[in-house]
Formats: C-alpha cells, structure tokens, sequence
C-alpha cells in the first residue's frame, strides 16, 4: 500500500534539510486543508528570510508533487496542502487488495529486537501494577514484528536472592500448618501470605505428601517445585491477556550459576571502568554501628548515570547492579543490539544505569529504550479497588479479567501514552457506549459487516469515482494515512498512535453512518446499483484497515453486535 503522507513528508524533509521525524502533521481545521508543514518556519532563520515569504517561495513545489490538489500559505508561515482525491481512490484498491495486512511495511528489515518486559519476581500472582506495562511491551512486540523485525519476546525470573528464600519459608510455614506440625516460625517473621500461599502449599503435600518437612535437606528441590507453580500460574495470567514469552532467562540459572557476571565484570574491568571506593552511609535509614568499607564501582557517570554504581556489597556478594550488568551482557552474547524494557513507575531511577550498563559493555553500539508505565487507578462503578481477597493486600489481573474481556482490558491500556495515569473503571469499559473507545470501534467494524453482507457480487468495475459526497471523501483521506500512521508508531514505538487513529476512523465512519440516516441520497444501499457498489467497496476497506489495526495490537474483531 502506498504511503502519500510518507512520500509528501520525504521530499519536504530532503528539499529543505529538516532533520526531524516529521515535517507535516494533519490540518486541525479542514477548512486549511488535509496536511500542514512548519518547515518554513523551521527554516526561516537558516535561509535568513521571513517564514511567510519562504512558505510563499516553497508552496508551488509542493503543488507539484503527484497526490497534491492546492497548496495555501497561512501566517505567520504555515504551508497548508489539500489532497487530490482522484489520486487517492487507487488506495482503496490497495487496501482491498492487501486485506488485515493493508499497511504493513519492511521498516525493520530483518533486525533482531529483544523486548522484555512483564518481568515480575516469581513471589505469586501478577497484580494489576504489572498488566498496563505487560500489554504496552507486548502491542510495541507485535507493532514491530508485523512491520519486519525479529523480535525476542523475553522474561527475566528475579528467582535469587533474599525475597525467594522469603517464598519458600512462606509456603514451608502453611506446609507444616495443614500437614499439623507446629512451624518452627511465628507468622508474623512470614513475609507472603494470602490463599495464594495456601494454595501452593496444597498442591505440593497433593504431589509430595509429607516430604518436605525437614526443610534444610530438600531446599533447592521444593524451591524448583514452588517457582514452577508460580510461573504456570503466570503464564496462564498472561496468556488470558493474549501474551506469550519465547523466552524465559532465570537469573539464577542462566545468569550466576553460568558466571555470566564474572565475565561482565572482566569486560568492564578491561575497559578501566572499575575502581575501590568506599561506601556511603545509605539515606533514610538510622544506622547506629555504620562502618564505611571499600567496596567496587563502576564508573557509570562516565555513561551519563547520576552516580558511580557499586557492583559488590560490604560482605563482598554482587549487588542487584551486578546481576543486571551480567543479564544484559548476556543479551548482547546473543547479538541483541537493540533491547527494550518495561518498568513500573517506581523505577525512573534504573534509566541511566541501565542505559550505563548497555553503553559500557557494547562500546556504545548496542542501545536499550525503557519503557515506564505510569500509574493505573482501578475503579468498579466509581469505587476504588486495591485489595484482593485472595492475595490479601493486592488486586490481581486474573481478578480483573473475570470482569472485563481481555480485548478490552488491552485496549484501554493503550489508549493513552505511557507517562500518563489511567482510570480504569470496569463498570464504564463494560458498557455499550459510544463514550467505550473499543465499542466505538467495534460497532463501526460490525455496522460496515452487515453492510458488506448485503452484497454477493465481484468488484472487478467497481467504480470508485463515484464517491464524492463530503463524508466519503473525508474517510478516503484518512483512509490513505494508515501506513503513514503505521510507520511514526513503529518508530515511536507508541501503540497508542495506532489506538488514537482507529477511534479517529471510527468516529468519520459513525458520521458516514448517520448521514445515511438523515439523508436517504447519501445511504450506502441507494437506488443506483454502481454508486451502491463504490460505497460497499469503501466499507470493505474501513474494515481491512480496522482488522490490520487490531491484528497489530492483538485485539480480536466482532462480527456482529
């Protein structure tokens, strides 16, 4: 499918040197036109001209360009460009010849991309804190996928270190409880509970009866078995909201128990990035007895990070850096030069330290953008939710899909950029709604169905010129932006681009709709057999471009409503 507004964007980029992603950017007012260009206002001071005189100079070069109709210069030097729609009819044979697949470009060409995100420790089920930043990495996994790069859907298991020796003593202490051995721990010294904890602890005396008790023998083996029912437990939470891993790295395994943080160090120590400094007395915390030790930091400021970061504790062990510099070490042994994480919010600080981490052991040739997901405030009718019952102290996500569909869930966690809170009300997301952005689209989908129902025969004349009335080609205008919006949403790696234009197109359909309704000349079954047949053929395309939306970020289409 060819792509008008990238071609348009291309030549004022490279005909006046604008180095930004984009020089164009859709009229707000359409009276201006369909596409508006600041560039000579970009360029005004570099060309030493007025940006209403430079606009003037530059507009009849635009008119030339193929798809243009006019171009119109509006103070204090915008460059405003209408489309001509005799080029553009030629898009809804595309779309309709490119079917869920309209839009989709080689951007990636092949690269290989690691994606990991969701990425929680192994302590019990995902809450909702980890469902916005799961469904974010994985619509940007398959943004980017479908538009060719080689993508690695990848999970990181936090399975060492102090809280999975908290885990065990959780599950042992409820193990003892239903076996009816006293526990030889207080319930408050437990740091799990919940029915979650219970429930794990069943299913092991099912499977192992009272083998367990002497704990000290038979640790490593009832912690394999704990963090096994934990993450089927995941997997099975994730794939309700259509996610599935290809990969799950175990720090325990994979990263310390191979010395993969051995070799980082070596690597970073070769490249003169370590040194003995001694250790600050921690903020926030009163510390009576505080000894300063010499410890080893990594030079991270030289990396653009705040501070220099230790990879040793006083007691000599790695730090948590440590492990994150031998986990990212390990991606870039498997060739990974372009890595993408996702973050709750609580964690802006791990920006530039991981960003530290990538530069240093790649000399800089491998990048990594993390993603942080703000805040998400649950709501059902108006009232706040944050306890779980099961868990006891957090709201789970396989609580909130029993009362919202997966599709929904998803959606709506991409209707918005990723820095900004959401309010999710599963009350209001439920309703059949014009103000419910994934009904909107879905019913605009299903409506253009029962149109496209009442038609049998072949396109192969259909033709397309007869559709001239305002609404048909407004939507043919935005139709013909749909690999254009494509292409900035893979590059920006913001779904939520994608989001934005279907309720957009959704929106000129329910307007096409109901212009039918109120006059019977601009209905899509008129008496005029060919201009029925144009308007039909128009409804197949808004449906291509909707199911290629849908399929780009995992969202099921419906048929009937």
């Amino acid at each position: 499918m060819r792509d008008i507004y990238h071609d348009i964007n291309l030549y004022i980029k490279k005909e006046y040197n604008i180095t930004s992603n984009s020089a164009i950017e859709e009229c707000r007012v359409s009276e201006y036109g369909d596409i508006t260009s600041n560039a000579a206002m970009i360029n005004a001071k570099k060309y030493k001209i007025a940006p209403y005189i430079l606009a003037a100079e530059m507009a009849p070069k635009i008119q030339k360009l193929e798809y243009v109709k006019s171009v119109r210069v509006d103070k204090p030097g915008f460059i405003n460009i209408t489309l001509d729609v005799d080029c553009l009819y030629d898009v809804i044979h595309e779309i309709n010849n490119e079917k869920s697949l309209c839009g989709l470009q080689n951007i990636g060409n092949g690269e290989k991309v690691n994606i990991e995100f969701v990425s929680a420790n192994p302590t019990g089920p995902l809450h909702i804190g980890h469902c916005r930043n799961a469904i974010l990495l994985d619509a940007i996994a398959s943004m980017m996928e479908k538009n060719g790069y080689k993508i690695t859907r990848e999970y990181y298991i936090n399975d060492a270190g102090n809280q999975i020796n908290k885990l065990i003593d959780s599950v042992h202490y409820q193990y003892l409880n239903i076996l009816n051995i006293q526990p030889d721990k207080n319930l408050e010294d437990i740091q799990y509970s919940g029915e979650y904890i219970k429930d794990i602890a069943q299913e092991i005396i099912a499977d192992y009866q009272d083998k367990f008790i002497n704990l000290t023998d038979n640790t490593n083996e009832i912690k394999n078995i704990i963090l096994d029912i934990i993450l089927k437990g995941i997997k099975k939470t994730l794939k309700s909201i259509n996610i599935i891993h290809d990969v799950f790295v175990s720090e325990q395994n994979d990263i310390h128990n191979k010395g993969i943080i051995t070799e980082a160090i070596k690597i970073i120590e070769k490249k003169d990035l370590l040194y003995q400094g001694k250790t600050e007395k921690p903020l926030g915390k009163d510390y009576e007895e505080w000894e300063s030790k010499e410890i080893t930091l990594f030079k991270s400021t030289e990396f653009g990070d705040d501070v220099d970061r230790p990879v040793t504790k006083q007691d000599g062990n790695w730090t948590y850096f440590a492990a994150d510099m031998g986990y990212h070490h390990h991606k870039i042994k498997r060739n990974f030069n372009q890595m993408i994480i996702g973050l709750g919010s609580d964690h802006y600080g791990y920006i530039k330290r991981l960003k530290a981490i990538v530069g240093a052991l790649s000399d800089n040739k491998a990048e990594i953008d993390i993603k942080i997901s703000n805040l998400v405030n649950y709501f059902d009718n108006g009232q706040s939710i944050k306890m779980s019952k099961r868990t006891g102290n957090f709201l789970t996500i396989d609580e909130v899909i029993e009362k919202v569909p997966a599709d929904v869930v998803r959606f709506i966690m991409l209707t918005r950029r990723e820095d900004s809170m959401i309010d999710f009300d599963m009350h209001k997301v439920k309703e059949a709604s014009n103000d419910n952005p994934i009904f909107y689209i879905q019913y605009a989908y299903a409506r253009a169905n029962s149109v496209i129902s009442k038609y049998t025969g072949n396109f192969d004349d259909v033709q397309l010129k007869l559709l001239q009335n305002e609404n048909e080609i407004s939507i043919i205008k935005k139709l013909a932006k749909w690999p254009y919006i494509i292409k900035n949403a893979v590059l920006s790696r913001s779904p939520t681009i994608i989001c934005s234009y279907l309720l957009c197109l959704a929106e000129n359909y329910h307007s096409l709709w109901n212009a039918g309704n109120q006059n019977n000349e601009v209905k899509f079954i008129v008496e005029d057999d060919e201009k029925s047949k144009a308007r039909i053929y128009l409804n197949i395309a808004i449906n291509n471009v909707i199911l290629s939306g849908f399929n780009i970020l995992n969202i099921t289409p419906i048929e009937k409503m």
